[in-house]
């Protein structure tokens, strides 16, 4: 099977490209999370259906439900701690 000029052409781009390496990209400022886990999901499951479960309870009420997810829980008890600005990290550390 022939290939024709536009297809060669194509194939030796193809080639080039996958030949170099793409770009890291890292952050441009320093900040890490300081967590005690290693996600926070298990935190937000439970708060999210705190929530549900006022909002619906307020709807049979005939009450006036929670607009935000902070007015039924609070974003402090969770396992993540905050954030730190801290020089000297690692390109690893660093990636997005």
């Amino acid at each position: 099977m022939e290939l024709n000029q536009k297809q060669k052409k194509w194939r030796m781009k193809f080639r080039l490209l996958n030949k170099i390496n793409m770009s890291k990209s890292i952050k441009k400022t320093p900040v890490c999370s300081i967590i005690t886990r290693a996600t926070d999901k298990k935190n937000k499951k439970s708060w999210n259906r705190a929530f549900r479960r006022t909002a619906k309870s307020c709807m049979l009420r005939e009450a006036e439900p929670p607009i935000r997810l902070r007015e039924v829980s609070d974003v402090w008890s969770g396992s993540k701690d905050g954030k730190i600005y801290k020089r000297g990290f690692d390109e690893d550390d660093l990636r997005k």
